[in-house]
């Protein structure tokens, strides 16, 4: 199927378009699924290697009822009968992680007791929005960029990784520097690709495992594997510094790794990684991580009690400190501002009763302050008392103090929540969880302790770790970290990820041969096939012409808007793609190859932003515009405010002074990165989302296999 071929019918779908189309629906499909397991219901009707469930109590959602284990094992014979919710992150799963060397020797009551019980818990805890805190918090900014990941392996894995030939020839000497750094990148790109195409391929991994067998310097004998890494190492680098530095909440998150890096026993794990005995080492690591030396949990082991509190063991200890660690300051801080002369005591209570209230309330509210435009702080008055408000009032300053508020009320909510699953829970799900995994792991880990001095890998972990600390503090001269920094902390470092597999692949071939036959076996799974017509024949053209059977019956002119969005998202594939193709026929001819080539770290950086742009943020004023990421990523949020700051009201009549006009006036200089907006298509997700994923949940129920 060619663009010639489809030209004859003016509203047919070109290949550009094509591809464009189905980049739409897995960038908006990834990110659903994800943002779906908000709700605790969700996990229950994710498919294999969850427990489908039915009804309405809540043990029963979340994995925790009294069935036997072989009622659990029991009901997979329904994996293939119903739909997944999630199809797929299903496929991904069921195709890539779930086969990996040891997680494929866990328990089935792992996945649907252990992690469904605790993805449910954080379901029902309902932990708080980035549109009610009024700036991007750290898990949206994360699970953002998770979502950017899985989906190009998502691309990859339904599209498969287009092969293409590589330029030999010399490049033209390049007189400016910009022209010189230019050809640099195009360089490391093209060097990506090659090591993409002979990984998935050719023989990369074997001619690796033999290199790293006999040395750790493999860039060495691979040519165009240094500029691969280079170009990994950008990528990885940029993302780094967006998260951890650009981030608003990247600060913060640095310093709960700062206390939680203090807390780890590293020098007492490595005395327990020297011991010779394997099975002693392994069952120490596990006593000194997860025993409890309680009374609670000492009559439960008797059976003198049941379901009393059984303490916290080391691992949930490290959690509860990091977790909780500025809840005491933050409770000082509602303190202050709860007195503050700003506020009346309907503020206060209001803010108190309602988190009090629902979840449907809470969702109630949000969507009236999204269709009002107005602040969530409004609508929450409004909903606990409009005549109170009318009366009260709530002026710009006030509404900022009480943003405040109700930002400290909510991390500290979260925080306790986080610490109550984790560390806190009977049944204990992760304590239970960690003890599955390492029993499956066990073989991998008696081989690799009775060949290998696991202490000294060990520690260059904790080099690095304390490195990444150390560089994400680092300033110069007033200015933050770079990006440069964070691509000499892993060029300082990337050796130490050679030798570690060079140990392992020389001296434990065992457990190398297995992961080796794993790696063997799902690289296909991206490879582009053809028929003996040279018709593509890959999941992608069935997918393909079923997305076009979709169009085709669509009305003239929602054809007609759907072409002109996707025109407009070519170019825009194509510009974050290379921004130098400026000429349209060069677009033209190189469109359908960029597209269909795209998942690579810069695609994944894009997706992000995208994603980040596109995220909804309560007005900044009483009354106003909704927000974006776009609009509040170089905002902190506002629970990270001093209550005692005196800026305070000067900040908040500045954000009132410049709300109104944050949609004209140009994006500050720390976005996330420097990629176009991404056009508008929520109209195409409604034309073709819905059968989209019924696509997806037959190719999932094809893949299931239990």
């Amino acid at each position: 199927m060619t663009s010639t071929h489809k030209s004859k019918d003016a509203l047919a779908l070109t290949d550009e378009q094509l591809h464009a189309l189905f980049y739409v629906l897995v960038h908006n499909e990834t990110y659903s699924e994800i943002s779906a397991f908000s709700d605790p219901k969700a996990i229950a009707t994710a498919g294999y290697p969850f427990k489908f469930e039915d009804g309405d109590d809540e043990d029963t959602k979340t994995g925790l009822s009294d069935e036997n284990e072989d009622s659990v094992v029991d009901s997979t014979q329904s994996y293939n009968s119903r739909p997944s919710s999630d199809p797929l992150l299903q496929m991904l799963s069921v195709t890539f992680v779930l086969p990996i060397p040891g997680l494929k020797d866990l328990p089935p009551t792992f996945w649907s007791k252990c992690v469904q019980g605790i993805v449910s818990k954080f379901g029902q805890a309902e932990l708080s929005e980035s549109y009610d805190q009024g700036a991007m918090g750290s898990r949206r900014t994360l699970s953002t960029a998770a979502s950017a990941v899985i989906e190009a392996f998502a691309r990859g894995y339904l599209s498969g990784l287009r092969k293409v030939e590589h330029s030999t020839s010399t490049p033209a000497d390049c007189s400016t520097t910009e022209e010189k750094k230019a050809a640099h990148v195009a360089k490391l790109a093209q060097d990506w690709n090659q090591v993409m195409e002979e990984v998935v391929y050719g023989d990369f991994i074997d001619r690796a495992c033999k290199i790293l067998g006999e040395s750790s310097e493999i860039e060495e004998s691979i040519p165009f594997l240094g500029g691969a890494v280079e170009y990994a190492i950008i990528h990885l680098a940029t993302f780094f510094h967006q998260a951890f530095i650009v981030s608003p909440e990247g600060p913060f998150v640095i310093e709960l790794l700062e206390a939680g890096n203090k807390l780890i026993p590293y020098a007492m794990i490595r005395q327990i990684l020297r011991v010779g005995n394997a099975a002693t080492m392994v069952s120490g690591m596990a006593r000194l991580l997860l025993s409890k030396l309680s009374l609670g949990s000492v009559s439960n082991w008797l059976g003198l009690t049941q379901g009393a509190e059984e303490g916290m063991n080391l691992l949930q200890k490290i959690i509860s400190t990091v977790m909780l660690w500025d809840c005491s300051e933050a409770n000082t801080t509602i303190a202050t501002l709860e007195k503050s002369s700003g506020l009346s005591e309907f503020h206060v209570q209001a803010i108190k009763d309602f988190m009090e209230a629902p979840r449907e309330v809470h969702n109630a509210v949000r969507q009236n302050s999204i269709d009002k435009s107005i602040s969530i702080i409004k609508a929450i008055l409004e909903s606990q008392d409009a005549e109170a408000l009318s009366r009260e009032g709530l002026s710009d300053e006030q509404n900022e103090i009480c943003m405040q508020l109700y930002g400290a009320r909510l991390m500290v909510r979260d925080r306790e929540n986080i610490v109550s699953i984790l560390c806190k829970q009977t049944p204990d799900l992760v304590t239970e969880a960690v003890r599955d995994a390492i029993l499956a792991y066990d073989p991998i880990i008696r081989d690799l302790h009775s060949k290998i001095d696991l202490s000294n890998h060990l520690s260059a972990v904790e080099a690095f770790v304390s490195d990444f600390l150390a560089t994400c503090s680092l300033k110069k001269e007033g200015s933050q970290t770079t990006v440069d920094d964070f691509i000499e902390l892993f060029k300082r470092h990337k050796n130490a990820l050679y030798q570690w597999l060079h140990d392992a692949i020389s001296k434990c071939e065992p457990v190398c041969e297995v992961y080796k036959d794993y790696l063997k076996n799902i690289v296909p799974e991206f490879r582009e096939k053809s028929s003996t017509d040279g018709i593509v024949s890959h999941r992608l053209s069935k997918i393909h012409g079923l997305i076009d059977q979709m169009f085709s019956e669509l009305s003239d002119s929602d054809k007609k808007d759907t072409i002109s969005v996707l025109d407009e998202y070519v170019d825009y594939l194509v510009t974050i793609s290379d921004p130098n193709l400026h000429m349209s026929k060069t677009r033209k001819r190189l469109a359908v190859q960029i597209i269909d080539s795209m998942g690579g770290p810069a695609t994944c950086m894009a997706s992000w932003q995208a994603l980040v742009n596109q995220s909804k943020i309560t007005p900044a004023t009483p009354e106003g515009p909704v927000r974006t990421g776009r609009d509040v990523f170089h905002k902190p949020m506002s629970r990270r405010k001093k209550a005692n700051d005196n800026s305070s009201s000067s900040s908040s009549r500045e954000s009132s002074a410049t709300s109104s006009s944050s949609s004209t006036s140009p994006p500050p200089a720390n976005l996330p990165l420097a990629f176009p907006p991404e056009p508008n298509t929520d109209g195409l997700m409604i034309l073709f989302g819905p059968k989209f994923k019924e696509l997806l949940q037959k190719e999932a129920m094809n893949c299931v296999k239990v």
